[in-house]
C-alpha cells in the first residue's frame, strides 16, 4: 500500500482576499531579473539544482486568468506555485531556447466581464498561451476569445463543459470532470447506496451535479440528491438540514477551503455522521489546523500521491518537494497541478521547431498526442472520454484522511476495473469507463 506523507507548510490561506479593483493585472515573473541564487540551488531530488547560464532572449509570455478575489474559491496558491515552477525552469533549466518564461496574471474575480477583459488584455500583451488557471468565469465567457486568438490553455483546473471540450484546452488533470464523479465511485466502493452532494449555486456546479447524478445509478447506486447553497450565506444549516433529511449514506462536499469546513461543521450540527468526501483542494494546512477532527475518515480525490516514496514517482516527487520548499509553498492538490501544468508547457515549448509564438505553441500541443505525465497519470488523446475531448487524463487517486499528524493512504477500490488504471505502482480511478 502506498503511503502518502503530508506536509503542512504554507504561507497562503484560502480566505477571500479584499477587492482588488475592476481588474487586477499583475506581471509577476520577470524571470531574467536578479535573485537569490542560494535559494534556488539544492542538491536534493530530481535535479542537481545547478545553475545554468541565464536565458538572455526575449521573454516567452504565458498568461493566467484565475479567480482570486471571490468567496467561493481563491486560486492564489495555484498561481504562486505556477510562478515557482517558472522560476525553476528559468534558473535551473535555462528557460526555453535561451528565452526566459514570464507569467502575466489577471484576477477575474469570478466575473464574466472581467474575465473577458483579462483575456483581451493578456492577448494584447503577446502571451503565447495560458497556464495554471482556475476560474469561475473563464470557460463560459473568456474562452471563446482565447479560442479565436488561437492560444493554447495548459494545465489548471477546468470546471466547465466549455473547457472540457475546447480544441485549445490541454489540462493535465480532469478538474471537476473527474473530482466529483470519482468521489461517487469511491463511496460506492465503500458501500454507500444513497448519496447527496452539497455544492454552490453556480453554473459549473450544476453541471458536475448532473454528471454525478447520471453516473450514480450506472454503478449500482440507488438515490442521489443535489442540494445547493449560497457561498456568502451566514448560516449553512438550512442546506445541511436538507441534505440529511433523506438520510444519505454519503455526502460529497462540492466546495473547498474554509467554506468546506463550514459545510462539514453544519452537517455535524444537524446530526449527520455518515461518509463524507471532498476534493483534495480542502487539504491545505490552514484548513487542517482549523478542522482536523472533522476531516478524520473523509475521502479525498488527488491527482497523485503527495510523497517522495511513491513508486516510480520518486524523482518527480523529490524535485517537486524541493521547489515547493524553496518557495515556502505547501504540498497540495493545487501545487501539484501547477507543477504538472508547467512541466507540460516546458515539454511542449521545447518541442517547437523554429520561432515560439502563439501559432507554433498551439500546433506543438496538438502534435503531442500523448505525454507521460508529471506527478499525474499519463495523458493521451486515446484516454479522452466521449463528450470530454480535452480531458486527456481523466484519472485521479482517492485517499482517506487519518488526522493532521498522520499519513493518508489510497483506499482500495474493488469491483471497478473498467474505471481503474495502474501506473507507477499507483491505482488511478476515472469517472469514465475505459474505451
Amino acid at each position: 500500500m502506498t503511503r502518502i506523507r503530508r506536509d503542512r507548510r504554507s504561507r497562503f490561506g484560502l480566505r477571500a482576499f479584499g477587492a482588488l479593483g475592476s481588474v487586477l493585472l499583475l506581471t509577476i515573473a520577470l524571470a531574467a531579473c536578479g535573485g537569490d541564487d542560494d535559494k534556488k540551488s539544492s542538491d536534493s531530488g530530481g535535479s542537481t539544482g545547478s545553475t545554468v547560464p541565464r536565458p538572455t532572449g526575449a521573454p516567452i509570455k504565458l498568461g493566467n486568468i484565475s479567480t482570486i478575489t471571490n468567496p467561493v474559491i481563491s486560486a492564489k496558491p495555484l498561481v504562486d506555485a505556477t510562478q515557482a515552477w517558472i522560476d525553476y525552469i528559468n534558473d535551473e533549466l535555462g528557460g526555453v531556447a535561451n528565452r526566459p518564461l514570464e507569467l502575466v496574471t489577471c484576477d477575474d474575480q469570478g466575473q464574466a466581464a472581467l474575465s473577458i477583459q483579462c483575456a483581451n488584455n493578456l492577448l494584447d500583451q503577446g502571451v503565447v498561451g495560458f497556464v495554471g488557471q482556475w476560474s469561475l468565469a473563464f470557460g463560459a465567457n473568456a474562452l471563446p476569445t482565447v479560442e479565436q486568438a488561437g492560444a493554447a490553455v495548459f494545465g489548471g483546473l477546468p470546471i466547465t463543459p466549455q473547457e472540457w471540450n475546447s480544441p485549445v484546452e490541454f489540462p493535465t488533470t480532469p478538474g471537476a470532470a473527474g473530482n466529483y464523479p470519482v468521489m461517487a465511485i469511491a463511496m460506492r466502493a465503500e458501500g454507500a447506496e444513497n448519496i447527496a452532494i452539497l455544492s454552490p449555486d453556480t453554473p459549473a456546479a450544476a453541471v458536475t451535479n448532473k454528471q454525478v447524478g447520471d453516473l450514480w445509478p450506472t454503478i449500482g447506486g440507488d438515490d442521489f440528491k443535489a442540494v445547493t447553497f449560497t457561498a456568502t450565506a451566514p448560516d449553512f444549516t438550512p442546506a445541511a438540514s436538507s441534505v440529511v433529511a433523506d438520510n444519505p449514506d454519503g455526502v460529497i462536499i462540492g466546495s473547498g477551503g474554509t467554506t468546506a469546513v463550514r459545510l462539514i461543521q453544519a452537517l455535524g450540527n444537524v446530526g449527520y455522521n455518515g461518509m463524507l468526501a471532498a476534493t483534495g483542494l480542502i487539504l491545505v494546512p490552514e484548513v487542517e489546523e482549523q478542522a482536523s477532527a472533522e476531516l478524520e475518515g473523509m475521502l479525498f480525490t488527488l491527482p497523485s500521491p503527495l510523497s517522495a516514496d511513491s513508486g516510480d514517482f520518486k524523482d518527480q516527487s523529490e524535485l517537486y518537494e524541493r521547489i515547493m520548499k524553496q518557495n515556502d509553498l505547501p504540498k497540495t492538490q493545487e501545487t501539484i497541478i501547477a507543477a504538472s501544468g508547467m512541466q507540460y508547457v516546458y515539454d511542449v515549448l521545447k518541442s517547437v521547431s523554429g520561432e515560439i509564438d502563439r501559432t507554433t505553441t498551439l500546433a506543438a500541443a496538438k502534435a503531442m498526442t500523448s505525454w507521460p505525465g508529471f506527478l499525474t497519470h499519463a495523458m493521451s488523446d486515446d484516454f479522452a472520454p466521449e463528450g470530454f475531448s480535452a480531458v486527456r487524463n481523466p484519472y485521479m487517486t482517492v485517499v482517506k484522511y487519518k488526522g493532521q499528524n498522520e499519513d493518508v493512504e489510497p483506499i482500495e477500490i474493488k469491483g471497478f476495473d473498467e474505471y481503474s488504471s495502474e501506473q507507477n505502482g499507483i491505482t488511478f480511478i476515472s469517472a469514465f469507463k475505459k474505451k
